[in-house]
């Protein structure tokens, strides 16, 4: 759970005849073995910057009903875990 889920960016090399991917590192380094092809996934350069999005504030949580149900939920897994 705490290893890195994706590896890279790599720059494609070339393709093996055996339908799998040479790729080198930013550094240079090239892999000494293929990838399949099922495990890249291209990398998209983000154009637009981020800074610039508007996030509207977060609408206030006021709502009893919801606070309520959700307690009620969580008691009675609280009592069906104790009948076991």
């Amino acid at each position: 759970k705490i290893k890195p889920r994706y590896l890279g960016p790599y720059i494609v090399v070339r393709q093996t005849k055996g339908e799998s991917y040479v790729v080198r590192e930013l550094s240079g380094a090239v892999s000494r073995r293929g990838i399949a092809a099922f495990r890249l996934i291209p990398y998209v350069r983000r154009t637009a910057d981020l800074s610039d999005l508007s996030i509207p504030p977060n609408p206030p949580v006021n709502s009893e009903s919801n606070s309520d149900a959700s307690i009620s939920t969580q008691s009675n897994t609280d009592s069906d875990s104790d009948s076991d």
